[in-house]
């Protein structure tokens, strides 16, 4: 059986391959925008923990695996976002699987939320829906079919990278006496931090170039969520030295706002020169992810051997990822318009 569904994922180009990143190529596959993971004060910052804390954590949070790196993180970020409370998880998928797990409600969310939201839905032990992307109509029909919900999206998707209105969401979350929840994995560090929702999750391997996951909310929420997340009570903690880099990335990104001025120049020239050369771009929104739709699975993935072969660093997304097969390119502040030109020169 299972070399049966090998070869078929095989014979229809879904087979998932593992690429060695390689310093001669050109990367364009890499979440971390704002390339701060190889900056020098982080990269320093995480020796210091080393030093001073050791390496790994020895035991669960709720056990021996908390620490002051930890505890100021978690302090600093719920500043940041304006919330009473935030808990430092393992990961992205650790804090989803876990927050909907534990708050055990029906959940209503968009159809193209990341895979770690639907595996959070199925172990809640609750039924979930989930409406058409980015449409309003259908989330409302949704919840005034079943009020005191969940309803979570993500604020920007990470395969179409298209800007989602949360107001609009708040405001139906509200009308149907509903839990808002936010995954900003792609939006922290590029868009303002001006979210209204009841839960923020961030994974932190984005923008902030780190390890783990913040999930920041109402003090009530988050003492419920240390009792009863069970991704956080049974793993081991990441190690203190992790927060101290974290912390120390988030000083980078606060000061050295360069950065993003930057990459958002960058999109804007991406997208012009794409739409010159007839790209199909999935989304025209000004977000690092830029996606092309490529549309059979055989021709994405011969793309991006050719890329390869030409010097890019790029991956073909195909099922069941998405139903729609595309080439997922991700601009990053240490590109330069002279990739652009020639990476969109190798597409066209």
């Amino acid at each position: 059986m299972l070399q049966t569904k090998l070869e078929y994922y095989r014979q229809h180009y879904l087979t998932r391959e593992i690429r060695q990143v390689e310093d001669h190529l050109i990367n364009f596959s890499s979440n971390d925008y704002l390339n701060i993971s190889k900056h020098e004060e982080v990269r320093a910052a995480l020796i210091e923990g080393v030093k001073l804390y050791g390496f790994g954590s020895g035991s669960s949070p709720l056990i021996s695996g908390y620490y002051a790196p930890t505890r100021l993180f978690e302090m600093t970020f719920a500043q940041i976002l304006k919330m009473e409370e935030a808990m430092f998880f393992n990961s992205g998928y650790h804090a989803n699987i876990g927050v909907l797990q534990a708050l055990n409600m029906p959940i209503v969310m968009d159809k193209l939320c990341h895979a770690s939201i639907i595996d959070g839905a199925r172990l809640s032990n609750n039924k979930f829906y989930r409406y058409q992307h980015n449409d309003l109509r259908h989330a409302e029909k949704l919840l005034q079919e079943r009020p005191k919900s969940i309803l979570i999206s993500e604020r920007i998707f990470s395969m179409e990278g298209n800007i989602i209105d949360t107001e609009k969401l708040l405001f139906l979350a509200k009308e149907y006496n509903s839990t808002f929840i936010v995954d900003d994995a792609h939006g922290f560090g590029i868009l303002k931090n001006n979210i209204e929702s009841d839960l923020i999750i961030i994974p932190l391997g984005k923008a902030l170039g780190g390890v783990g996951a913040i999930v920041a909310g109402s003090k009530l929420l988050i003492d419920y969520l240390r009792q009863f997340t069970r991704s956080y009570i049974y793993s081991t903690a990441l190690p203190p030295a992790i927060c101290c880099a974290n912390l120390a990335a988030l000083q980078v990104m606060q000061k050295e706002t360069w950065r993003l001025k930057k990459l958002k120049s960058l999109i804007k020239f991406f997208n012009f020169k794409a739409n010159v050369a007839g790209l199909q771009l999935i989304s025209q929104d000004l977000t690092p992810i830029r996606s092309i739709v490529i549309n059979d699975a055989k021709r994405a993935k011969q793309l991006e051997n050719l890329l390869y072969n030409q010097g890019f660093f790029v991956k073909a997304i195909v099922k069941p990822t998405v139903q729609t097969s595309r080439i997922r390119i991700s601009l990053c502040t240490n590109h330069s318009e002279d990739d652009v030109i020639k990476l969109i020169k190798a597409l066209a």
